[in-house]
């Protein structure tokens, strides 16, 4: 009987589960460009308030830096979140491969003109989870702007 090999510490390796994990939502319908127009007039505080005055409570976000002064997006929100990466599941050369068919690649492949991506990346503010090329490969799409959310999880 072949026994597993073990590691420097003793311990057994860990072998990948197989996991189906999914990585594309339902598809969804843009909202009427003519409304898109109209709600470009809208302030942020007006849209916070309004949102506020229908029960939804939380519609900020905390610490948002523009990356440039003075912009101002609106668009239909294409949503990704981040999760930490498994060892077992995701690491080495075979990592490479596999981000061709992850939540990411489907995400940027949906982009269409107009759209504004939401990402919770549920990370360290150090590590980029989208560089140049993907950024460009999101403007090239159509898409108008990125909202990016590091903040760890809380209870509501």
């Amino acid at each position: 009987m072949a026994r597993s090999p073990i590691h420097a510490n003793g311990a057994e390796p860990l072998t990948a589960p197989a996991l189906a994990l999914p990585i594309a939502g339902p598809a969804h319908a843009r909202p009427d460009p003519a409304l898109i127009r109209a709600l470009h007039a809208v302030s942020s505080a007006t849209a916070s308030a309004l949102l506020n005055q229908m029960g939804v409570r939380r519609t900020f976000i905390h610490g948002p830096a523009a990356r440039r002064p003075g912009a101002k997006i609106v668009g239909p929100a294409v949503t990704l979140q981040f999760m930490p990466q498994r060892e077992d599941v995701a690491s080495g050369a075979t990592q490479e491969y596999a981000e061709r068919s992850s939540a990411l690649w489907h995400v940027l492949d949906s982009v269409e003109p107009g759209d504004v991506l939401a990402i919770q990346a549920f990370g360290d503010p150090h590590t980029g989870c989208l560089g140049e090329m993907l950024i460009a490969y999101f403007q090239g799409r159509g898409g108008v702007g990125i909202v990016l959310s590091l903040a760890s999880r809380t209870q509501p």
